[in-house]
């Protein structure tokens, strides 16, 4: 990953070599049964369950697509979730034999109607600490409960319970953190918009709202109150949100930008719109309007041109990077391009049509949707003015995905990192390639992106930096790009923390179980040349009769799913050496 410094940063993600594995070969469908377990449920214990009200997107993804089996990562192999009662139900999987144990009930709910035109949504639960748990009802109440040591069993304890529409919508994060003597909870919830008609939506000023809570406690085991309110709205989804490390920046990815519309703590300065009046002044708003230029690129290189003109002397600078001066403007920085280049092998020279710069790209072999954020085109043509986006993006992971892969036509994605200032300080672009999911690795760690590299899925990993967005390359996911994208009827996606499995389970009786592994050496497989060929593998598992799938928990070794009537367990054998 290269970033430069700014401030907006713009991050060019680029996949350890170590990690990818150029000889493999497909995958191979897999007849051997899976072992499943399967556990009935009462009328009483099924999960809690609220439908949408309409058939926009954002309403039938929300409710549609929840997961509603939330895993704890601090005690691996347990997952909770709601049932129609509204009591908080614990699933464990006995690792001796693989078979789930009796339901424990540790928590009571007093749910409403599961009405969503009446405002409700479904139940949801985050683990920001090995003792504490947050739960909202749907109705705008949250329960912060101290759970002792959960692997025990034992009944949960409210700390605290916020009411009356304090933290509204669906839990997507939660993280507690300890500094200077303060103990916090930060808590990001989603709420959507509730317009009568598509017109009323796109009239409004977002479509869907991020609440950004922040809740203090003066000392350990004492009342939380809540402290600062935050909110953030965009007209896109949020398919992958997450607090950073100490709860200073808010990572999302959606189709549309998310920004700051309410801070309790400051107030929001929103930009005001600019004069479009004949009247209005049209001086130069950037260096590169006063001071045109060109560019054009090849696999290997970019080659900038700047005009001669008898009013304007043009300086290079290239003591750590190359950087173009016009009248002592700095026009174009090194440090700000879309990736990186190879200041030693920079060559420019000047005659009397003007200056042309040659900047060598670091890593040759793709050709860059834009020279830097905002700036003119390849062809010379501006971008339109106040965006950071090119007139014709690409996704920044240039590897060649079919059309099916992609969005629509009109649909690019952006992974960006909000500051608690309001100002966004780090920006991924993806282009018209969505993220797949989020999955946490580690409990203490936030929730890693997973996201499509040529046939293959990449997990991202935020590293911990202060005010920063350090993404590492954590692991690959063999050929599972193009296994999910096969599936057109895909629901959940997810996989083990290990890494040695991945998972896509459909709304009804169909899971498929995905190892980048097929037995010893790929089956014994080879290229004519003797190097050995690594084939993943993929199963098959039908729930019969159990209903709609609810939701999916994955461990190292057992999945977990939750159904409208049954509770399955899934025994995953390790991958064969």
């Amino acid at each position: 990953m290269t970033d430069h410094p700014g401030s907006r940063t713009n991050i060019e993600l680029r996949p350890d070599p170590k990690l990818l594995n150029r000889n493999h070969n497909g995958y191979k469908l897999s007849l051997d049964p899976v072992p499943t377990y399967r556990t009935e449920l009462t009328p009483a214990t099924r999960p809690d369950r609220v439908r949408p009200s309409d058939h926009r997107y954002s309403h039938l993804r929300l409710y549609g697509m929840q997961n509603h089996l939330v895993a704890d990562p601090w005690t691996p192999g347990q997952s909770y979730y709601v049932d129609r009662s509204g009591m908080v139900q614990r699933v464990y999987c006995d690792p001796s034999c693989g078979k789930p144990r009796p339901l424990v009930a540790v928590y009571k709910l007093r749910l409403t109607e599961p009405d969503a035109a009446a405002g409700r949504y479904n139940c949801s639960l985050a683990f920001p600490s090995d003792r504490l748990c947050l739960v909202c009802d749907g109705a705008g109440t949250l329960h912060v409960l101290d759970t002792g040591e959960r692997a025990g069993g034992r009944e949960w304890k409210a700390q605290t319970v916020l009411a009356d529409g304090a933290v509204a919508g669906v839990l997507l994060d939660a993280r507690f953190v300890v500094q200077t003597g303060e103990r916090a909870l930060h808590l990001v919830t989603l709420q959507l918009s509730r317009c009568d008609d598509e017109r009323e939506e796109a009239q409004t000023r977002g479509g869907q709202a991020l609440h950004w809570s922040t809740l203090v406690q003066e000392h350990p085991g004492g009342r939380w109150t809540l402290a600062v309110t935050r909110t953030l709205e965009g007209k896109g989804y949020p398919l992958y949100c997450a607090l950073d490390y100490h709860a200073t920046g808010l990572l999302v990815a959606s189709d549309h930008p998310f920004r700051f519309v309410h801070d309790s703590l400051q107030p929001v300065v929103v930009p005001e719109p600019a004069d479009a009046s004949p009247e209005a002044p049209t001086a130069a708003c950037y260096p590169w309007e006063e001071y045109p230029f060109t560019w054009t690129q090849t696999e290997e290189e970019v080659c900038v041109t700047f005009p001669a003109r008898p009013d304007v002397q043009y300086r290079v600078c290239d003591e750590a990077t190359v950087r173009v001066y016009a009248n002592e403007v700095q026009v174009v920085d090194g440090t700000a391009l879309y990736a990186a280049i190879d200041t030693t092998g920079a060559v420019w020279t000047r005659d009397n049509k003007g200056l042309a710069v040659t900047l060598p790209k670091s890593v040759p072999g793709s050709l860059w949707p834009f020279l830097f954020p905002g700036g003119p085109d390849e062809s010379g043509t501006p971008a339109p003015p106040g965006t950071d986006r090119p007139s014709d993006p690409a996704p920044n992971l240039d590897v060649p995905l079919e059309d099916c892969d992609l969005g629509p036509d009109d649909t690019y994605y952006t992974l960006e990192r909000i500051g608690r200032d309001h100002t966004v300080t780090h920006a991924v672009w993806l282009g018209r390639v969505a993220p797949l999911f989020g999955v946490r690795l580690r409990p203490d760690q936030p929730a890693a992106v997973v996201l499509r590299y040529d046939v293959d899925a990449c997990v991202w990993q935020l590293q911990p930096a202060p005010d920063a967005c350090h993404l590492r390359h954590e692991g690959t996911l063999h050929t599972f790009g193009y296994v999910q994208a096969a599936k057109q009827q895909q629901k959940f996606l997810d996989c083990a923390p290990d890494l040695s499995y991945g998972v896509i389970c459909e709304s009804q009786r169909s899971v498929f179980l995905y190892r980048g592994c097929y037995g010893a050496g790929g089956a014994g497989l080879r290229h004519r040349s003797g190097t050995p060929v690594a084939v993943g593998q993929l199963q098959y598992v039908t729930l019969d009769e159990a209903g709609e799938i609810l939701g999916v928990c994955c461990a190292d070794r057992t999945m977990m799913l939750l159904t409208e009537r049954a509770i399955v367990a899934v025994q995953v054998s390790p991958d064969e050496e």
